[in-house]
């Protein structure tokens, strides 16, 4: 029990309930509560759940803990009460405190192939952990979570009533020449236009109907939105001003709107914002892709290759003075963790990835994240997920690194919860009160967190934050 610390005097448990732990307190049976934190930890990222505890961390203890152990075998091996038993006999057991006996639950995140784990029913009962609570899912992310479980990839799903004609094919055409420029000799560019989409994967294998992965990319913005009718790409720019500069954004009919017309405009404008050094090697020598800008692509190229097309919203890219900011709908299909040691592929549209890598733009298949995070600081990346919100998030700062990663996430936190107090922010991003308020003083000096209200009821307000909502015009 070494990752509880506790109070044996007062009888309290000092580590407070956050994203990764949950208190319960069980005077008689099993709360039902404790199987939505079990659904919510399964379905995010794993967490402990402590029974016999009060919110404070007060220890009051389970009355006749082996049976109340027994009853939450019976209940995770019930199929009408939950519908995935991810525990093994270890996961559950019984420590002695003060005289009292707590029941600890270890609960890991789930296999891809076994989410959503629900309690009960899966239109209801399904829930995700973030800041520290448990939330019910609706359809729109249990859809999002069924999706991903399934073992080939989402993308080359066929769309029906989608063909040749609802591309846009200077698209294809310009993909086509990149993959000349790269490989000339690729035996698949003496193919036919059908053939050649079909080995792509832009239209399914016996069928000429397009996949989803080739009306995204390709697709005429008309048929994207028949298909899609939430999908937008949204590139903002933001200088002195508080609301964006310039905006490039579907849905305005002045440019067709898929995916790769999207990345091969946005990544050259990002890339303007990397300063670019010289090199003496028999002179001066501009070096025009440095580590920096690889790590912007693969940004992008990770947002890309990661979205939910079918959530509203899958790909929103920012950039200010200070910071590049890259959206994705959909969180991680690994575990965060394990995204940032590398290693390990499992992207949600491989279809996509694939076609990227036809043109040489993946090149870092189950290391992107790592290399991002090696290539980029000081400052380092915030690579994040909202599980409230179903999207992932990668914020490269920019500048002279005066805003260093506990910064961002502190920017993060008071951005997604304006009226948290010192010790929320410390709990969230895992620095002490006094850092907090050490780092906060900074911000606001430097301008980027400004503190409204009195010191009751105070709320702050982040100003050109990596993490501030999206701001329009009026």
């Amino acid at each position: 029990m070494a990752h509880l610390r506790i109070d044996l005097e007062s009888l309290r448990i000092l580590d407070r309930e956050g994203p990764h732990l949950e208190f319960k307190s069980c005077p008689g049976n099993i709360p039902g509560s404790t199987w939505e934190t079990y659904s919510a930890f399964a379905n995010t990222d794993g967490g402990t759940i402590v029974l016999g505890v009060e919110d404070d961390g007060s220890i009051t203890g389970v009355q006749k803990p082996e049976v109340r152990k027994q009853d939450i075998w019976n209940i995770l091996n019930n199929s009408e009460a939950v519908n995935h038993n991810i525990l093994r006999w270890d996961d559950v057991r019984i420590e002695e405190v003060g005289g009292l006996s707590i029941i600890i639950m270890e609960v890991g995140r789930a296999e891809r192939a076994l989410r959503p784990v629900c309690y009960r029913r899966m239109d209801t009962g399904t829930f995700r952990r973030f800041d520290g609570g448990d939330y019910r899912c609706d359809m729109d992310e249990v859809a999002s979570i069924m999706r991903d479980r399934c073992a080939s990839s989402y993308d080359e799903t066929v769309i029906e009533d989608m063909t040749a004609d609802d591309l846009d094919m200077d698209s294809v055409d310009a993909f086509r020449n990149r993959l000349r420029a790269l490989s000339p000799r690729h035996p698949w560019l003496d193919h036919s236009d059908a053939d050649f989409m079909s080995e792509v994967g832009i239209t399914g294998h016996a069928t000429s109907n397009l996949t989803l992965a080739g009306l995204v990319m390709f697709g005429r913005e008309p048929s994207i939105y028949h298909a899609l009718p939430r999908f937008k790409l949204d590139y903002l720019e933001y200088g002195e001003n508080p609301v964006w500069d310039d905006r490039l954004v579907t849905g305005t009919g002045t440019w067709n709107g898929n995916v790769f017309n999207f990345m091969t405009r946005v990544i050259p404008r990002l890339s303007e914002s990397i300063s670019t050094p010289y090199a003496l090697d028999g002179g001066m020598v501009r070096i025009d892709d440095t580590p920096r800008h690889k790590a912007v692509r693969e940004s992008v190229l990770n947002a890309v290759c990661n979205a939910d097309y079918m959530r509203a919203n899958p790909l929103t890219i920012e950039r200010s003075r200070s910071f590049i900011k890259v959206r994705n709908a959909g969180l991680f299909r690994i575990p965060l963790e394990d995204a940032e040691k590398g290693g390990v592929s499992d992207p949600r549209n491989a279809t996509i990835a694939r076609m990227l890598s036809l043109i040489g733009m993946v090149e870092r298949h189950g290391v992107g994240v790592r290399f991002i995070m090696e290539s980029w600081g000081p400052p380092e990346p915030v690579i994040s997920e909202d599980a409230k919100r179903s999207c992932s998030t990668v914020v490269l700062p920019l500048g002279g690194g005066d805003t260093d990663e506990t910064a961002l996430k502190i920017l993060m936190c008071v951005s997604e919860k304006p009226d948290s107090t010192l010790e929320e922010i410390a709990e969230s991003v895992g620095v002490s009160r006094a850092t907090v308020s050490s780092r906060m003083r900074d911000l606001r000096n430097q301008g980027k967190v400004v503190r409204e209200g009195r010191t009751k009821g105070t709320r702050w307000r982040v100003v050109d934050s990596p993490v501030a909502p999206i701001r329009t015009r009026h």
